[in-house]
């Protein structure tokens, strides 16, 4: 029900609803008192008589409030011209009905009732509260939202320290196992040099603790390859996340052939390129210029093939789960071989002292495993679906299609 009226409007149409209710019991009282000293006489009486019967019976006066609220409303702009007319729509809404009891009736707006929570002049407030609290509830899902897409990132830092601690004692472990027997393991390294090195040279060392630092670390590079299966198996915990469940399954595995081929690398490194390399290097040597390497600089020399070698044999296995997540091919490989000879090089010279011999011994296996990615990457790659096959109407309509085409434009250019 609309109020929207000046709160002295409504008392005024309240005082005047009451006068005129008065007045017309006055009048329904004096209409009886005649009936019962006289009968009607005029054409007026029978009116008169309904009249009488509608102000007295309740359901004829429930009946016929709409007339009576716009003659209220007249009686009420005529009393109070200053206060204006209230609205047709408020004075003309339904009543409701009346109990038998003799009960007068009198409409919320003309009681001086507090206003509906329905109206109107209370929405567009209802309605910036209620957009309030759908903003407040906008704002925590997305607060909620980034401390979830934030959670995965701290998950993920928090995994990585894990595993690089894991990493780094079991580097530490290995440092351990090998210490005692360093120097063993330096005899071992130096075959290769020996045999290339001309008669009467020596290993020599310069500086106080270069043997000691030496020995170091060596002990620490054997217990990289000691603790390689360890190492290799933290790693791939570490990206497990991002593999399928079959794959997950198979964790073990891949560290077990990724410490192989990493031992096969370094292995491939000491039988195949130090001869080669040694022997070369040592050429150089006359009777005046006699070589006397110093141990520091041979284990760099030597460490410095050892450990790419190991890492460019991981290249079947990198080149397994790059195929896995769709991101090479076989066929791409294969379109892409000239560049990958270039780029093979290229790294050749960088991981290897410089001279070509070193390189091409370097290069050649990176070739050689490069093939060999590529049956991995056939064997292994996500498959593509297959692509549709045409209906052979739909090839008939394309082809009827293109000849109407054809003799449309050979219409147009003759005329």
């Amino acid at each position: 029900m609309s109020t929207d009226l000046h709160p002295s409007l409504n008392a005024s149409l309240d005082a005047a609803i009451r006068r005129a209710r008065g007045a017309e019991q006055t009048a329904a009282d004096e209409v009886s008192s005649l009936q019962a000293d006289t009968e009607p006489t005029t054409d007026a009486a029978p009116s008169l008589q309904a009249d009488t019967e509608t102000a007295t019976d309740p359901a004829a006066t429930a009946e016929d409030v709409p007339s009576k609220r716009e003659a209220l409303s007249q009686a009420a702009a005529e009393t109070f011209p200053n206060e204006g007319a209230p609205e047709t729509g408020a004075l003309n809404e339904p009543a409701p009905s009346e109990s038998a009891s003799n009960k007068d009736y009198l409409p919320p707006l003309f009681t001086g009732s507090p206003p509906s929570q329905d109206q109107p002049g209370d929405s567009s407030s209802r309605h910036a509260a209620d957009g309030e609290e759908e903003d407040a509830a906008k704002k925590e899902t997305d607060a909620d939202a980034l401390e979830r897409s934030a959670m995965p990132l701290r998950d993920h830092l928090r995994e990585l320290r894990k595993r690089l601690i894991r990493v780094f004692l079991s580097g530490l472990l290995g440092f351990l196992a090998c210490w005692p027997v360093a120097q063993e393991i330096f005899d071992v390294l130096l075959i290769p040099m020996m045999r290339a090195m001309p008669a009467g040279s020596n290993f020599i060392y310069t500086g106080v603790p270069e043997a000691f630092l030496t020995y170091l670390k060596l002990a620490f590079t054997s217990g990289i390859f000691l603790t390689s299966p360890l190492i290799f198996y933290q790693i791939w915990a570490f990206v497990a996340p991002g593999l399928y469940k079959e794959e997950r399954a198979v964790i073990v595995p891949f560290a077990l052939i990724s410490a192989i081929l990493f031992i096969c690398g370094g292995a491939f490194c000491f039988f195949m390129v130090f001869p080669v390399a040694f022997t070369f290097f040592m050429s150089f040597s006359t009777e005046t210029i006699k070589a006397m390497p110093t141990i520091g600089s041979y284990l760099s020399f030597a460490l410095n093939l050892l450990i790419p070698f190991g890492l460019v044999f991981e290249l079947p296995l990198f080149v397994f789960f790059l195929a896995r997540f769709g991101m090479v091919s076989a066929e791409g490989m294969r379109k892409k071989r000239r560049y990958a000879v270039v780029c093979m090089f290229i790294v050749a010279a960088v991981l290897t002292p410089p001279d070509v011999t070193s390189q091409i011994m370097m290069a050649a296996p990176m070739l050689l495993l490069y093939e060999v990615s590529i049956y991995v990457a056939k064997a292994f790659g996500r498959k593509k679906p297959p692509l549709p096959v045409k209906d052979e109407t739909e090839e008939d309509d394309e082809y009827e299609d293109d000849d109407e085409y054809e003799d449309e434009k050979s219409d147009a250019a003759a005329q």
